[in-house]
């Protein structure tokens, strides 16, 4: 796995910064290990080549700001999953950041007409599995203030808010605010 020691898969360079707040998960309350929906029979895998055109597709259907095939080409070489039965539903992009100790999650996307049926729940579950596996200490991602269902989930999985991040665009006079939300693994 390729190491970076910040998200630089979009123009902004977004930072898994901050003081390691006291959020760890005691055993037996690890919320993020809850069981998503089973409505269907869920598969999560590792994304291939040959996943990027549906993954481009949910991609422009979900942001604004979409990423383009060569930041998903890129992002094959660290924690990238896709939630695919016939075709793919979902996807979620993790790196590991910080020294190896600070996973990070990048990107998470699911198809409009598949939301709200736990997919997006499943993928949050198995990377912060992979990442609690690869030895990292905590997870921290960065999410739009406006995206209250995607916050209310990380919320649900075990995040907390630790930083609100305001920003000011000189190219495009606009204005965003983001949360940065932290996740920290107990010691075992």
């Amino acid at each position: 796995m390729r190491k970076a020691s910040c998200w630089r898969y979009r123009e902004r360079m977004w930072w898994c910064s901050g003081p390691s707040e006291n959020f760890a998960l005691t055993t037996g309350s690890e919320a993020w290990r809850t069981r998503a929906a089973t409505k269907k029979a869920m598969s999560v895998r590792h994304a291939t080549k040959d996943d990027l055109e549906q993954v481009l597709e949910i991609e422009e259907l979900t942001f604004s700001d979409p990423w383009g095939y060569y930041n998903f080409q890129a992002a094959l070489e660290d924690i990238f999953l896709v939630f695919a039965e016939q075709e793919i539903y979902g996807f979620l992009v993790a790196v590991c950041c910080h020294r190896d100790t600070r996973g990070a999650i990048v990107k998470v996307g699911v198809h409009p007409e598949h939301r709200r049926q736990g997919i997006a729940t499943r993928l949050l579950e198995t990377a912060l599995r992979t990442l609690q596996n690869k030895g990292m200490l905590d997870v921290c991602l960065i999410v739009e203030i406006t995206r209250q269902q995607a916050i209310q989930l990380y919320k649900k999985l075990g995040f907390k808010i630790t930083k609100i991040i305001n920003m000011s665009y000189e190219d495009d006079m606009s204005d965003d605010s983001f949360y940065e939300m932290k996740l920290n693994f107990s010691p075992n």
